[in-house]
C-alpha cells in the first residue's frame, strides 16, 4: 500500500503531483516526458483545458539560485498579460514562490533533470522547488 502523498498521473505526459494540494495545479516531470513526447506544447494545453487551466508556467531548473516570484497580484497579472505564449509559458529558473491569492487558474509545471521535487507551503504561500 502506498501511503505517499505524491503519485505519478500520466496526462498525455507523464508527472508527478501531490494529491494533499489539490487545489494547486501543479506537477513535476523529467526530461524524458518532453524527449518522448513529440509536440510537447500540445500535450499541456490539453492537460490546461481538462484542469480548466488559462496558463501553465513551465519551469525548465538550470541549477543556479533563481526563483520566479508571483506572489504579487498585480505584477502576477501584468506578467501573464505580457506573454504571447497561447497556454504554456516556459520560464528558466530553479523555483516558483506563490500566494494562494495569486494563482487562481493557473498551473505550474517544473521541469526537473536530476533533483528531488520539494512544496514548501504555509498558510500563505507556496514554494515549488
Amino acid at each position: 500500500m502506498n501511503c505517499s502523498p505524491f503519485a505519478w498521473k500520466d496526462e498525455s505526459i507523464p508527472f508527478l503531483s501531490c494529491s494533499k494540494w489539490e487545489d494547486l495545479p501543479h506537477g513535476f516531470y523529467g526530461i524524458e516526458a518532453e524527449l518522448h513526447n513529440e509536440n510537447f506544447q500540445l500535450a499541456l494545453k490539453k492537460i490546461a483545458k481538462n484542469r480548466g487551466i488559462s496558463r501553465i508556467f513551465d519551469l525548465e531548473q538550470v541549477h543556479s539560485a533563481s526563483l520566479v516570484d508571483l506572489r504579487d497580484p498585480l505584477a502576477l497579472s501584468q506578467f501573464v498579460e505580457s506573454q504571447t505564449a497561447p497556454i504554456a509559458i516556459r520560464l528558466k529558473a530553479d523555483g516558483f514562490l506563490l500566494s494562494r491569492s495569486a494563482r487562481s487558474g493557473l498551473g505550474f509545471a517544473v521541469k526537473s533533470a536530476d533533483c528531488v521535487p520539494i512544496i514548501l507551503r504555509d498558510s500563505e504561500n507556496i514554494a515549488l522547488i
